[in-house]
């Protein structure tokens, strides 16, 4: 059996990137944890099942209605996605982890062919969007170049305060998704998808859009990217124990 690992550098996706910008070809990134994992192979512990219910809008005993929902989320994606991010075992994270098993962080090869997927496998560190080459602003703002961007979380009020714009040097349409929304409330955010303009997409919406950089690559035309956790870095959130030490150059500090 056959595990997927990376097989793009953090360096190469940020050409990679870099290219389909000054090109305006449409790119899309998904990430995908343990978290993920444990849904797509229906494992998930009596314990996490509780916290995605008390999470996304479901009672326990409907908690089969919710991991279905998000089997066709993760499904659509391994699908459709162009970059597919899985943990990178050789990453500082995983060394100071002692170790990231495959079993855990990644898939069989075999699962993502059996959905359908026309597209090459390309697998990028599951950790690119925290690396220097995206996490730390200054350098994500000269492979953004000055083009106008929009940011999809529930973040965007400290990420105005903090003027975001001025650290990018570009301007930035903010689209608030609350962190209360449910899984029952994607139509509402991919209403809020139909309306951009930006030819540049960062999302910042766990579970419940783990597909939609797949749609606005697939179906808009637009670069989108699930950066996950760094927009809480950058809003000075540290919502993962490395924003103090090894991810540090993510985090703005207030």
């Amino acid at each position: 059996m056959t595990y997927l690992k990376p097989n793009i550098s953090n360096q190469k996706f940020s050409e990679i990137l870099k290219y389909h910008i000054s090109e305006n070809k449409p790119l899309s990134m998904s990430r995908f944890g343990d978290g993920e994992i444990m849904f797509i192979k229906r494992c998930l512990p009596l314990r996490l099942k509780s916290q995605f219910c008390s999470r996304w809008g479901y009672k326990l005993n409907d908690f089969k209605i919710g991991e279905n929902l998000v089997l066709e989320i993760l499904n659509r994606s391994l699908r459709d996605t162009d970059i597919l991010g899985f943990m990178n075992s050789e990453n500082d994270i995983c060394k100071s982890l002692n170790g990231c098993k495959k079993e855990i962080w990644s898939l069989p090869k075999e699962k993502i062919t059996s959905l359908g997927r026309s597209k090459e496998i390309m697998v990028c560190d599951h950790q690119v969007s925290r690396s220097k080459e995206l996490g730390n602003l200054n350098n994500l703002k000269n492979i953004i170049n000055g083009n106008k961007i929009c940011l999809v979380s529930p973040r965007t009020k400290t990420l105005k305060n903090i003027k975001l714009e001025n650290i990018l040097d570009c301007e930035i349409n903010f689209i608030n998704v609350p962190y209360e929304y449910k899984l029952t409330d994607r139509d509402k955010v991919l209403s809020y998808l139909e309306n951009i303009n930006e030819n540049i997409v960062i999302l910042s919406l766990g579970l419940l859009g783990k597909d939609f950089p797949s749609y606005l690559a697939n179906q808009k035309g637009k670069i989108a990217l699930d950066f996950g956790a760094t927009v809480d870095a950058w809003a000075g959130i540290k919502s993962r124990p490395w924003f103090d030490n090894l991810q540090n150059h993510c985090l703005i500090k207030k």
